[in-house]
């Protein structure tokens, strides 16, 4: 959990390499791409992230290809197709976690974000590309295209973007931004027991998940207790997402489960609070049914996530890796107690959901336009096939700036024998007057 971000991403691209190793040897997978196969495909839609050898499944379809991220554009992506990387922009979340969220960032916190950023898309362009280049043509064959190419030609890019919730930047044209396709519109009825739970808590309930890969039980044990303390200790009724059989006993105010209806919980009129790990998909969630949070962040995105809730005004930050009964308390308490956190995500609440269309049907929409015309080539950004030092003009900027310093060398070395002559002629008039006026010795 306090692994530095670049180790994360290391684990995960293993991780991913193994994972996409795994899904070209699925038997059923090599029915679909094998030399006689006569499968057809009007688009291929491929989640863009750390898995780009499943691009190249379009170019043995010959179908348009269509990404889509569920969380936001990650830098090697938006790379690859020729986007704008912005290491010290707000909104590039794979950046330094550990340095502020606000618009102003140090001289320090740009630095290390710069490095960083530069850092990881040359690992990802030399080193986790040639890997999946030698995947993909060890199953597709060696005619296919390096990855790297594969990706500049994404005709449509779906991104889990909503303008109210997300740090703006501009982005290019072949993006179209969705949001919340998982909020269901008509909820599901709670099952009566628990239904009848949370009608009964006049005071309010609070609901504590850490979603579906952080586990409790792995927590160190003085965390895990500082968690069972402090919420058996509130005045208020607690639902809380966890394994009923690692609790020490049983407590009148906390309800246990393995798993809970965590949207129609959400929507409940008697929730006072949720405590998250910093999903954006929970985080979307909660903005929508207009519920105040606390993040305690484990890992990937989620700190950048919960940082910008409290940049929103609608919850609070704590660090699991080091947290008190009394600091969890503490912080239940200001949320609950102060009204500005519900007021202010109840207006982002109607911010969110007063859009003029579906995003879903939207995004529909430019699938199926994508499909009508096989594919959007002039959508797709020109700068991607140029090298990295023409997409930024660092060699005009270099060029400027070494014409500039040799410029200044010569008018430096010009000021200086202009100087120099005007020094020498004044000092040889003075010798000479001294020389032609001092007195004769006697």
């Amino acid at each position: 959990m306090n692994l530095p971000y670049l180790y994360q991403e290391r684990i995960l691209w293993e991780a991913a390499n193994f994972m996409n190793y795994e899904l070209f040897v699925h038997p059923e997978i090599k029915k679909l791409y094998a030399a006689n196969s006569n499968e057809q495909f009007d688009a291929v839609i491929i989640e863009q992230g750390v898995n780009p050898s499943l691009n190249a499944f379009a170019y043995r379809f010959k179908a348009p290809l269509i990404g889509i991220s569920s969380l936001d554009v990650y830098n090697q992506v938006r790379y690859m197709m020729g986007g704008l990387v912005l290491p010290s922009h707000r909104s590039s979340w794979q950046t330094n976690m550990q340095g502020n969220i606000e618009s102003n960032m140090s001289f320090w916190d740009r630095l290390v974000n710069f490095c960083e950023v530069w850092y990881q898309i040359y690992n990802w362009m030399n080193v986790r590309i040639p890997l999946e280049d030698a995947l993909v043509r060890k199953y597709l064959g060696e005619g296919i295209p390096s990855v790297a190419d594969l990706s500049r030609n994404i005709s449509l890019f779906l991104v889990n973007r909503h303008p109210t919730i997300a740090i703006p930047r501009q982005e290019q044209s072949n993006v179209v931004f969705y949001h919340g396709f998982h909020i269901k519109r008509v909820l599901p009825a709670l099952p009566n027991e628990l239904k009848q739970y949370l009608d009964n808590a006049k005071n309010g309930f609070i609901y504590v998940s850490l979603g579906t890969n952080v586990v409790w039980k792995e927590l160190p044990p003085n965390i895990f207790n500082s968690f069972v303390e402090a919420l058996a200790s509130l005045p208020w009724k607690v639902l809380w997402k966890n394994n009923p059989d690692i609790m020490p006993r049983k407590f009148e105010n906390i309800l246990v489960s393995k798993w809970f209806p965590q949207q129609s919980i959400l929507a409940h009129p008697n929730i006072k609070l949720f405590i998250y790990q910093g999903g954006l998909q929970s985080t979307e969630e909660t903005i929508y049914h207009g519920v105040p949070i606390i993040g305690f962040p484990v890992i990937w995105d989620q700190k950048h996530q919960v940082r910008h809730i409290v940049k929103l005004g609608i919850g609070l930050q704590c660090q699991i890796t080091n947290i008190s009964k009394e600091d969890i308390v503490a912080a239940v308490h200001e949320v609950i107690s102060n009204k500005r956190y519900k007021e202010r995500v109840k207006e982002l609440s109607k911010l969110y959901t007063d859009i003029p269309y579906d995003s879903l049907q939207n995004a529909a929409w430019w699938v199926e336009y994508v499909m009508r015309h096989n594919g959007i080539t002039n959508w797709q950004d020109e700068i991607a096939d140029e090298p990295w030092y023409q997409r930024y003009d660092w060699d005009v900027i270099s060029f400027l700036a070494v014409t500039a310093f040799t410029t200044s060398l010569i008018c430096l070395y010009a000021l200086l024998q202009i100087l120099h002559r005007i020094y020498y002629r004044l000092f040889r008039n003075e010798t000479e007057f001294y020389y032609v006026t001092k007195p004769k010795s006697q």
